[in-house]
């Protein structure tokens, strides 16, 4: 499976767990263990998890345009987005083009129906 390793760090994330040099040993170390192929990877650096309007998510929509990737992966589901509207509908245009997200330390999948209630 090709996938999309996705960081975020927002202005108010300090926590050592939560830094962007941490996710992405975390998310990387996770798609080598199950045997994923890392095809490329975005991020953002002191943005909010409440807007949608962030360069690393305009890099995985052009990812999915690209028809590039089949999945996106994300330390938790926080990290995609915090607002849980929009982080909703980014989820259903990503399902809408058959792209999964999946977090790597909460064992979620968007491709499973009984994830679902969780990631609401």
């Amino acid at each position: 499976m090709r996938v999309w390793l996705y960081a975020r760090l927002s202005r108010d994330d300090d926590d050592e767990m939560n830094s962007l040099n941490n996710q992405r040993k975390i998310v990387r170390e996770f798609a080598n263990k199950q045997g994923y192929e890392v095809v490329g990877e975005s991020f953002d650096d002191n943005v909010s998890g409440m807007t949608f309007d962030r360069d690393g998510i305009r890099e995985i929509e052009k990812q999915v345009e690209y028809k590039a990737i089949d999945a996106v992966l994300v330390k938790d589901m926080s990290r995609l987005g915090r607002h849980k509207t929009d982080t909703a509908v980014f989820i259903d245009y990503l399902r809408r083009n058959d792209i999964r997200v999946i977090s790597a330390t909460e064992n979620l999948d968007t491709s499973r129906q009984s994830d679902d209630l969780v990631i609401s």
